[in-house]
């Protein structure tokens, strides 16, 4: 089978590029596998040389407002034209889309071709703008299928695109990801996300903040980057904890390489499915996340029994949660080995196996 990967990029960190690329790296073996982006200038997840690149590095940068707009314009029909002739010429058995404009440009060139397409959106579409969600309702109604991340989504997307074949796929873990035998524990808290509102990392060092004069030995470490990173540092400063929390930028295999920490937290208001939480559980961190709209978390954790699932923005309960547990750890040390059976459905190959038994159904069908 030749599949076609298209998405925006693969240069920044983020689960959806892990995502793609380990896919795409375990396909080639049995797949011929073309891998398009749209811009980015080295890639962050390196592909097999096996695999066929294309990045038609077309950016938008403008001076003004307007001109910013008709550039995007501009631009965005062009990346509609060159994919269309990249499908004439390499004739793909099925296109497989992440996100939101590749997957609107991706629709819409597929339909013209005649090519199957699965699109998958790797966020919580219900807090996109109006705008985005009106585009969605009509444009993804022209995939053959469509790939969401918990069983609440799968509902949503059917009931808003119609789209007959809709699957529940998660991302896969594979064994370089978790470490196989446990590490002794240390004083370590630490919490995975860009420095963004929607992370909401205020929350995490709010409730740390008041928890920090008890345990006095405890760090808190965040792992990320973004526009955020001014505001996160005066709050550290203010709260009189430069010194107790770190902001630690962007890492590549933070969970395996910090798996002696006592906790990880995940205080997203919005997730598609949170890749970071199910590393931390892997890796036999116990974790507690919120339990933020997409309602995948819910799939994932059964609260008090493999980690902690806590209303979004509600400090007091994760304050009370930490408390507890960094009170006794040795008492919550099942709730952690629990958590660390995330990886027994999750392996490369099983997942990789749903991606291929859709492709193939769609194909064949079509």
């Amino acid at each position: 089978m030749k599949i076609l990967i298209l998405t925006p990029s693969i240069s920044s960190p983020g689960g959806a590029e892990r995502v793609l690329t380990l896919l795409a790296n375990y396909w080639k073996d049995k797949h011929e596998v073309v891998f398009v982006t749209l811009e980015g200038k080295e890639d962050f997840y390196k592909l097999s040389s096996m695999i066929k690149r294309v990045n038609l590095e077309l950016d938008i940068k403008a001076s003004n407002r307007m001109n910013r707009l008709v550039k995007l314009l501009f631009v965005e029909f062009r990346r509609f034209i060159k994919i269309n002739r990249i499908l004439f010429k390499e004739k793909p058995d099925i296109v497989l889309s992440f996100l939101f404009i590749t997957n609107i440009i991706g629709a819409l060139a597929s339909k013209l071709t005649g090519v199957p397409v699965v699109l998958s959106e790797r966020s919580d579409p219900q807090n996109y703008p109006k705008w985005k969600r009106i585009i969605m309702r009509y444009v993804y109604q022209l995939a053959n299928g469509f790939v969401c991340q918990s069983a609440f989504m799968k509902d949503y997307a059917f009931d808003k695109y119609k789209i007959k074949k809709i699957e529940v796929i998660p991302n896969p873990l594979t064994e370089e990801q978790f470490k196989k035998t446990a590490v002794s524990k240390q004083p370590y808290i630490i919490s995975i996300g860009r420095l963004i509102p929607e992370k909401n990392h205020a929350m995490t060092i709010e409730a740390f903040s008041r928890v920090a004069s008890k345990f006095e030995n405890y760090k808190l470490y965040i792992f990320g980057e973004g526009p955020d990173r001014k505001k996160i540092e005066n709050m550290i400063i203010t709260k009189g904890l430069a010194k107790r929390i770190e902001l630690k930028g962007v890492e590549k295999d933070v969970a395996i390489n910090y798996s002696s920490s006592q906790l990880f937290i995940m205080s997203s208001n919005i997730e598609g499915y949170p890749n970071a939480l199910i590393e931390a559980m892997a890796n036999g961190i116990l974790s507690i996340t919120t339990d933020f709209p997409s309602r995948s978390a819910r799939d994932i954790i059964q609260d008090g029994r493999n980690g902690y699932l806590i209303p979004v923005n509600d400090v007091d309960e994760l304050t009370r949660i930490i408390d507890k547990v960094l009170s006794e750890p040795k008492k919550y040390e099942s709730v952690a080995k629990e958590g660390a059976k995330v990886t027994m459905n999750l392996s490369l190959e099983k997942i990789s196996s749903k991606w291929i038994l859709l492709f193939k159904s769609i194909a064949d069908g079509n």
